[in-house]
């Protein structure tokens, strides 16, 4: 038994500087900010309800623009603002 969680363990380990490197990795460039709070994909606000972090409702990478979860009210504005230069896809 011993030699099977020994073998799960270091089967799972993933050095920091490997974590670290994935993690930056899938990081955008140039954070998508939203337009009713001005969140961003490295500073997320938190719902005071919910306690927990926004996510994107909507979001454009192109133009660096998305409205996040705790800004749901700015949907429409989304829609007739950034129609045309937002990408469908």
């Amino acid at each position: 038994m011993t030699q099977i969680t020994t073998a799960l363990n270091s089967s799972l380990y993933i050095p920091s500087e490997t974590f670290i490197t994935l993690l930056s990795n899938s990081l955008p460039e140039t954070p998508a900010v939203c337009i009713g709070c001005g969140c961003d994909d490295y500073h997320a606000c938190i719902d005071l309800e919910l306690h927990r972090p926004c996510h994107w409702l909507v979001v454009d990478r192109k133009i660096g623009k998305g409205v996040c979860s705790s800004c749901p009210e700015e949907l429409e504005r989304w829609r007739e603002s950034y129609k045309s230069a937002r990408t469908i896809g």
